[in-house]
């Protein structure tokens, strides 16, 4: 193996490994805290109400620091996978996140987006990152009672989002600095005003450019900035259009596979409020095997990195013995390789980890209301 291949591999193995062992601990601290907030263990006092919200939102601050390091650090040299979506809803799910952090920072946002807006091509993971890390450069350079301006609009060729504040503004030199080297820092001393670890900008320009669009940035002290996102619309023949489909089964009987057995069980104690399903817990493949022979499953959610067989070996299986199964798969390395991987045995969906009780339900509801696979 030549040097810079096995290089290349260990990077991957150590980023795989890394994210591994920081997600799933979050996950588990995340999924608890939710149950916890949502009321599944006994209502809660209003102190203890605080302290839990406190708990999630610094646990979600963590789990962003984690999955943009890992996107970044992780992304090198892999083709991104890209699909017809729509930003539209990719940008309405990161501000339904964002609204809450935006409005205690005392701050106010806008959104503005046109009506019948065009399909792209694009990585919803991706470009989710994309619209997160720019709302967060918009509130962590802003002052208090400042704005922010968010707009989507189709402009010729060109589906556009920008991202407009009344902030401090970045000067030119360090805004070069910002965009183009990893972890720099504005202010890098004990004192500094601005937490984070300067690769907001770093990674929003490296998605822009995976997907072959522009990134024009408008910045002056005291005036605040525009940073303005151009991503080409796909040509199609006249008569045709770019849709999204979605290939679910509504579930009776959904089957969770983990071998840590704390997510599985914060997974099957989450989807316990939807209305007619049966939850059964494996912690392994045989496990999981086993229970598929009292019948089989409308709905699989496994682990990814298991002991023994892994989640792509036993979504192969489960592939051929019920095709008609659906597969949702929960990861800690959520990469383009793991995505082609994954379409080979069909696997609907890859959901990262730590992923939120409200999204698991939200993922499953989905697979409920869209009706049986073509």
């Amino acid at each position: 193996m030549e040097a810079g291949t096995q290089s290349d591999k260990l990077h991957e193995i150590f980023i795989q490994n890394v994210s591994h062992e920081l997600r799933t601990p979050l996950a588990i601290m995340l999924g608890f805290t939710q149950l916890l907030k949502d009321g599944d263990f006994g209502e809660l006092a209003p102190e203890q109400e605080e302290a839990t919200k406190v708990i999630l939102d610094r646990a979600e601050s963590l789990k962003g620091l984690v999955e943009r390091i890992c996107l970044l650090m992780g992304g090198e040299g892999h083709e991104v996978i890209r699909a017809p979506l729509s930003l539209a809803e990719v940008v309405k799910e990161v501000v339904t996140k964002k609204e809450t952090e935006i409005e205690t920072a005392g701050l106010s946002l806008s959104v503005e987006m046109d009506d019948n807006l065009p399909i792209i091509f694009g990585n919803q993971y991706r470009l989710g990152h994309l619209v997160t890390c720019l709302l967060d450069n918009a509130v962590k350079f802003n002052e208090a009672e400042g704005t922010i301006k968010l707009k989507l609009y189709a402009e010729h060729d060109q589906l556009c989002l920008s991202v407009t504040d009344s902030g401090i503004g970045i000067p030119a030199a360090e805004l070069k600095q910002l965009i183009s080297n990893r972890f720099y820092q504005i202010d890098g001393s004990t004192t500094r005003n601005y937490e984070g670890l300067g690769l907001g900008l770093t990674l929003v320009k490296a998605i822009v450019e995976e997907h072959n669009g522009r990134l024009e940035i408008n910045s002056e002290p005291g005036f605040g900035s525009q940073f303005i996102v151009q991503l080409p619309v796909p040509v199609t023949p006249a008569g045709e259009s770019v849709s999204v489909t979605h290939a679910n089964l509504p579930p009776q009987r959904v089957l969770v596979v983990d071998d840590e057995i704390n997510v599985g069980l914060i997974v099957q104690k989450g989807l316990k409020k939807l209305p007619n399903c049966e939850i059964k817990l494996a912690r392994n493949a045989d496990q999981a095997l086993a229970l598929c022979q009292e019948g089989p499953f409308d709905l699989m959610i496994t682990d990814y990195m298991m002991p023994g067989t892994d989640g792509l070996a036993l979504a192969g299986q489960i592939r051929e013995l019920y095709p008609q199964t659906v597969i949702l798969m929960l990861t800690a390395h959520n990469n383009d390789e793991l995505h082609q991987q994954a379409s080979q045995v069909s696997i609907q969906r890859i959901m990262n980890k730590p992923v939120e009780i409200t999204e698991i339900r939200q993922a499953v509801s989905q697979v409920l209301d869209n009706g049986p696979s073509a």
